[in-house]
């Protein structure tokens, strides 16, 4: 008896309950096939998106061994602060003559330091000042963020790059003006003069070669 109702109930309505199911979903299949259609049909103007305004946050600039600029320029307020520098020329020619002399290397410690205008900058304090500002953050970072200012800086302050000697015995023709680009850090600054740029490169590769 049980068996010819199951068997009624399928004449009646022509499906049983899972084939009711799944015709329930095909709507939304079609649906969402149509959808996709659409949105396939759609064309994006790349040079649109292209033109969006973009900015880096901090950690992208760090992944590129930077930091961003108002970063910097508050590190060097940090440093009139914690020196007692009135001004931010002073501070800054600080900073160069440090960066000039090798205080971006990694081995660089209270021993590379640096002195003009009655202060005295060391790699260490530096160091310290920039992770107490930036997470993280390096004096090379700061450096390759501030190539351009420091290449001007270091001409009017007349020091030279802590590599210029080493570039002036392969091309004795270097001038003052080159020689102050002459510091690990300008090796990717597209303001770099591209003689004393390959340089770089090629000094970079000898000593990390293999």
């Amino acid at each position: 008896m049980r068996r010819y109702k199951e068997k009624s109930l399928r004449d009646e309505h022509g499906r049983t309950e899972g084939s009711n199911s799944r015709t329930e979903s095909n709507p939304e299949n079609t649906k969402s096939i149509i959808t996709n259609s659409n949105m396939d049909k759609q064309q994006l103007d790349y040079t649109k998106i292209k033109e969006l305004p973009k900015r880096k946050t901090e950690a992208q600039q760090k992944r590129n061994g930077m930091l961003e600029k108002n970063s910097c320029w508050e590190i060097v307020e940090n440093l009139k602060k914690k020196k007692g520098i009135a001004d931010t020329e002073t501070a800054f020619a600080l900073i160069t003559g440090l960066a000039q002399t090798g205080g971006s290397n990694k081995n660089a410690g209270p021993n590379t330091s640096y002195e003009i205008g009655g202060f005295s900058l060391n790699a260490n304090e530096f160091a310290n000042i920039i992770g107490q500002t930036v997470k993280g953050g390096t004096i090379r970072q700061f450096c390759r963020t501030m190539a351009d200012e420091i290449a001007m800086t270091a001409q009017a302050i007349e020091e030279n790059g802590d590599l210029a000697k080493q570039m002036i015995l392969e091309h004795p023709e270097l001038n003052n003006d080159d020689a102050v680009w002459c510091s690990n850090f300008q090796t990717k600054n597209p303001s770099c003069p591209k003689k004393v740029r390959d340089w770089l490169i090629q000094n970079y590769n000898k000593r990390f070669k293999n």
